[in-house]
């Protein structure tokens, strides 16, 4: 009897415990759909574009999200990666106003508010930016050839990029909001000066790099101390490009909002194309120096547009393997498809149809841009010079060969000159 009871009671946990393990899978195949990040938006009375991001567990094969907004003026726009978007257009009244978006999968709904403000007013919810820097990148980055890269910044200060360099110069005590921005429009003048195009862009944690985005990657609020400066990441939000005005609207990480104002939509980087000089008397030349280039030779590579000026970017490469006198040239021309001709002075200045770059130091101290070196037998630098100012000239012999005239000067006022004829190996 004793063993009937004990098999009957271990019978009996068996089947618990099999019910147990049933209900433990029952939960993990369940269907979960919740909103990430925020379901609240904050919307500047210009009108934006928001993203609802979703997240679903055990997704339910042939169901698909279906939103419906309580107002008519929430338009559904657009989707990505487990977001839809909606257009909010400009409110012109001067009350503020408010919806709700409702999201249904299968049964299971969750709804979101929309607020947006009164007409006019941005003036006191809006921390003000005074200044507008930005590098054009055209569509190296885009996802297809119609979405177009400005990478902008909304600052205290100005021109915190360089744009012969990439580099970003942050002075310290002052703040900074990049925006990593993708639009359909080209910029006609490149990144000589441009508009950021009108129209609303969506936070993208996805980074597709599509017409109508703000890419996560690369955007986010920094504030310069002179150590290590702070850096302020967020989740979600809108940029609003006006004709006058930019408004951003983010969340960040700890769920505070961020509102922010530039009255300026345009990049002017005439005057940006410089990189820090190099130091004074960097020249290890003694006095003046000529060329007799008895052994010369020539390499040239095309680098296409690479700072995207209009403007093809040329390395020359000449060496004399008698003397062991050398130039690394670095120049922007007109041409991509042949040896570039003509006459280029040295300049930092883009309103030269074509010029040759005069020479710094870089990072770790490197020479960059424009410079002449002397090598020893071991092809090691005995001596180097940047170019910093003068002029070259490169004609066509007709013959497969070409004629290069220079009348360069360092940093110390010394002069470099010499007259090269050879092949070129491209």
């Amino acid at each position: 009897m004793k063993k009937f009871i004990l098999l009957f009671v271990l019978s009996a946990f068996v089947l618990v415990s099999c019910e147990k393990v049933l209900s433990i899978f029952d939960k993990e195949k369940e269907t979960t759909f919740s909103i990430s990040y925020t379901s609240k938006f904050n919307v500047a009375s210009v009108g934006a574009n928001i993203a609802v991001k979703y997240r679903i567990t055990n997704p339910i094969e042939g169901v698909s999200v279906v939103a419906t907004s309580s107002e008519d003026w929430v338009v559904e726009s657009g989707a990505l990666k487990n977001t839809l978007i909606f257009t909010i257009p400009a409110n012109e009244s001067d009350v503020a106003r408010e919806a709700t978006i409702t999201l249904l999968y299968g049964n299971i709904e969750r709804v979101v508010t929309v607020c947006q403000m009164a007409a006019g007013a941005e003036d006191s919810e809006f921390t003000q930016f005074e200044y507008l820097s930005g590098l054009y990148h055209g569509n190296n980055t885009g996802a297809t050839e119609c979405d177009y890269n400005y990478y902008i910044a909304l600052g205290t200060e100005r021109d915190c990029f360089d744009i012969s360099t990439g580099e970003v110069k942050c002075v310290k005590g002052h703040k900074y909001l990049f925006l990593n921005l993708f639009a359909s429009t080209h910029a006609e003048n490149l990144n000589i000066s441009f508009d950021v195009p009108v129209g609303n862009y969506v936070w993208d944690t996805t980074n597709s790099t599509t017409a109508g985005v703000v890419g996560e990657f690369s955007s986010y609020l920094y504030v310069e101390d002179g150590k290590d400066g702070k850096e302020t990441d967020f989740v979600s939000g809108s940029v609003t490009v006006t004709e006058e005005s930019i408004f951003v609207t983010l969340l960040d990480e700890n769920g505070k909002w961020h509102k922010y104002r530039c009255d300026a939509i345009s990049v002017d980087n005439t005057n940006n194309f410089h990189p820090s000089p190099v130091k004074d008397n960097c020249s290890t030349l003694n006095g003046d120096l000529g060329i007799a280039f008895s052994k010369p030779s020539i390499y040239a590579s095309c680098y296409g547009d690479s700072y995207m000026l209009g403007k093809q970017t040329w390395v020359l490469y000449v060496e004399d393997s008698a003397t062991g006198d050398n130039l690394y040239l670095n120049l922007l021309a007109n041409s991509a498809e042949v040896m570039p001709i003509g006459t280029f002075v040295v300049s930092c200045d883009l309103g030269n149809e074509q010029m040759l770059l005069p020479g710094f130091l870089g990072y770790e101290y490197l020479g960059v841009w424009s410079w002449y070196h002397l090598y020893d037998d071991d092809r090691d630098i005995l001596g180097s010079a940047p170019i910093v100012d003068g002029v070259m000239t490169i004609e066509d012999n007709g013959d497969s060969t070409y004629t290069m005239t220079i009348d360069f000067v360092d940093d110390c006022g010394n002069k470099i000159t010499g007259v090269c004829v050879s092949a070129v190996t491209f």
